[in-house]
């Protein structure tokens, strides 16, 4: 009988072991599913960010020549182009923040600062952009008075850059956000 009871107690110890060793792999595949899936959601984020970067220095030229051309001083042009520079320099600073080899070698620690730094400096983004669009809208309008086909397409423009610019950020927040939920997920799970 105690033969018995030895062979049922080793074979119950081999078959926890194997547990731990399916359970260690399935922790180790759950986190390369994990890393992989907020990579691919990185790329998104660099991706909108490169995109922004393009239509900044895009911008650069366009507001040397179009602000004179519509009847604003030139200043107005070289003021714009500025902030354009300014902000293709911070979106390349951005994508500094998320570099892809991160999510390949970098700590769950690591990534979670990274994605909380990148978020941050989208919000803090808004302290200049809000005010310099304000400034710059009542500068236009001030130089634009009498050019009623002016105004009217300056208000348009407005609100149709303030909904992609809201897009944009919401979608951005809300990617990185996920980045944030999905590392305190596995972190620090819930009972």
């Amino acid at each position: 009988m105690n033969n018995y009871n030895d062979n049922e107690l080793r074979e119950l110890r081999e078959q926890v072991e194997e547990l731990r060793e399916m359970l260690g792999k399935e922790e180790i595949l759950n986190e390369r599913l994990l890393r992989r899936t907020m990579g691919t959601k990185a790329g998104t984020l660099k991706r909108r960010g490169i995109a922004l970067i393009v239509i900044a220095i895009i911008l650069i030229p366009y507001s040397l020549w179009a602000f004179p051309f519509l009847g604003l001083p030139p200043f107005v042009g070289y003021i714009t182009a500025a902030f354009a520079l300014v902000a293709a320099i911070y979106d390349i600073a951005l994508l500094t923040v998320l570099p892809d080899s991160l999510f390949s070698r970098g700590t769950l620690v690591e990534i979670l600062s990274a994605a909380v730094r990148y978020k941050r400096m989208h919000i803090y983004w808004l302290f200049v952009g809000i005010p310099f669009l304000i400034c710059f809208v009542v500068m236009c309008y001030h130089y634009s008075e009498g050019n009623t086909a002016f105004q009217i397409g300056m208000c348009v423009g407005l609100i149709l850059g303030t909904i992609f610019g809201c897009l944009t950020l919401f979608k951005t927040l809300r990617t990185t956000q996920e980045i944030i939920d999905q590392i305190n997920d596995l972190t620090h799970p819930t009972e």
